[in-house]
């Protein structure tokens, strides 16, 4: 399965949408879900766990620091993982996780565009994520009303 880049943009994900499912206890879930071609999944892949690395150099980490870092290492574990397919896949994140996405692409932007170069292996990564800067705003805020909205009919 491939998915043409809209107008030749690279990292403009398809089919982006927010839904709402059940858990198994009946909770109702948010989850948001779209597709993206081969080369954008290993962009996203390689961009977070870059950004991911270069964000926890420190020397110490808070207990906020390490909680942050473990869920930017799920996301990227599971980045990876969706990039070993080898082909288009389409991608499913909770409202939390997706916003975690969206924060660590554009730290991975600013990161270079603040050093004022790109690596080589780092320039379809970087790329990607600048295509994806503004749908991914657009569907995390899609998922946060949705999540609010979930939990003000559950009686939160």
């Amino acid at each position: 399965m491939r998915f043409p880049a809209r107008a030749g943009i690279p990292g403009a994900m398809q089919h982006a949408h927010v839904h709402t499912t059940s858990g198994p206890d009946g909770t109702k879930l948010v989850v948001a879900r779209f597709d993206l071609a081969e080369d954008e999944v290993a962009a996203v892949a390689r961009a977070v766990d870059v950004s991911r690395t270069e964000q926890f150099r420190h020397e110490e980490l808070s207990t906020d620091d390490v909680v942050a870092m473990r869920e930017l290492t799920a996301l990227a574990d599971q980045m990876t993982a969706l990039a070993g397919y080898g082909s288009a896949v389409s991608v499913e994140l909770s409202p939390a996780r997706l916003v975690a996405l969206r924060d660590t692409l554009h730290v991975f932007v600013e990161m270079r565009d603040e050093a004022g170069f790109t690596r080589e292996e780092d320039r379809a990564a970087y790329a990607v994520s600048m295509a994806l800067a503004a749908p991914l705003a657009d569907l995390s805020a899609d998922a946060l009303r949705a999540a609010l909205d979930a939990a003000e009919h559950a009686g939160c």
